[in-house]
């Protein structure tokens, strides 16, 4: 049982408690997994600072920033193209909240994904006319330009990723980001003997 205790601001511990993990079928039954521990992932780097470049947003250049980037470009990759004049909204859920929670972000690898690994529920997108983007932008203390606040009612159109596109269940996604959080190297090799120390 992997078992891992969290502290979420200053809210009371959350304890997130996964199914017994089988790492034979874990990668049998999300074959998705073998995309994206391929190493053929290029990456933008801004050569006046050095830092990672990706979907318009800029990251300091780490190992667990290429992991979230790797992991972002294979979602992106299992979905629909984008809509002309739509821009892709992401939200990292809790359990249970998909479709229900208004904030989000144009930003999958530097927000979405974290709070993802955080919150270990599910991935949720939405494409929204670039003019409602305008409208929808969050100010204040907030990521400048990334996160939006949506109506509740466009909200709960949110899409949660579907596995048989991706090929990768929710909570193998969240697996995955735990790994790259680490800042290893990130492989499957690696993230199966990580796996393995996990859950002895």
């Amino acid at each position: 049982m992997l078992e891992q205790t969290i502290r979420i601001g200053t809210q009371k511990k959350v304890s997130i408690d996964q199914d017994p993990i089988n790492i034979n079928d874990l990668f049998r039954d999300n074959p998705g997994l073998n995309n994206l521990f391929k190493n053929d992932t290029e990456y933008n780097v801004n050569p006046e600072n050095g830092r990672l470049v990706s979907h318009g947003h800029e990251y300091f250049n780490t190992k667990r920033l290429r992991s979230y980037i790797k992991i972002a470009n294979v979602i992106r990759d299992s979905l629909p193209t984008i809509p002309e004049g739509h821009v892709r909204l992401w939200r990292g859920n809790r359990p249970g909240e998909l479709g229900k929670n208004p904030s989000f972000t144009n930003c999958l690898e530097g927000i979405a994904l974290p709070f993802l690994k955080t919150y270990g529920g599910e991935l949720s997108f939405i494409d929204i006319p670039e003019e409602m983007a305008d409208e929808t932008l969050a100010t204040g203390l907030v990521a400048e330009g990334s996160e939006f606040i949506l109506s509740s009612k466009l909200a709960s159109q949110a899409e949660g990723l579907k596995e048989t596109t991706l090929g990768i269940s929710p909570k193998a996604i969240v697996l995955c980001l735990r790994y790259a959080n680490k800042g290893q190297k990130f492989d499957k090799e690696s993230f199966t003997a990580w796996l393995v120390k996990e859950t002895e």
